[in-house]
């Protein structure tokens, strides 16, 4: 495969990581019968387009120095951390006690998930366009 041609190659896999967070957030709220609220699916919502966001921000610099690939993904991921950070601390704070514990255990399950994502994907992007 052409490296130009997988310059959009990130969007699929992230559009379906975020649907697999979806079902299995839904299957494990429904086990413990949980009400799934829109609240719930935004947050896998948020996280998606977030990792779609900074992917495609540390992608664009696949073409230029390894280095650049390597300060974008780390600047990503401190993007990631602080506004997410910032999102959880604003809806912990105005929801309801009743849904804050679910709430932060959803928001903080997705950030994990779609942390480790981030720098699966992104580690093997920077190995393919450092490898000699």
């Amino acid at each position: 495969m052409e490296r130009s041609a997988s310059r959009w190659s990130f969007v699929l896999p992230v559009i379906l990581f975020g649907v697999v967070c979806f079902v299995a957030l839904w299957a494990t709220l429904a086990a413990l019968h949980i009400t799934m609220l829109a609240l719930h699916q935004a947050v896998v919502l948020y996280f998606t387009v977030l990792t779609l966001l900074l992917h495609g921000w540390v992608h664009a610099a696949a073409s230029a120095d390894s280095r650049m690939m390597v300060r974008r993904f780390m600047a990503s991921m401190v993007v990631k951390m602080m506004v997410s950070l910032l999102v959880l601390m604003v809806l912990l704070l105005t929801r309801p006690k009743d849904q804050v514990l679910t709430l932060a255990l959803v928001f903080m399950g997705c950030y994990l998930a779609f942390l480790v994502f981030s720098t699966v994907t992104s580690l093997r992007l920077i190995r393919r366009w450092t490898a000699p």
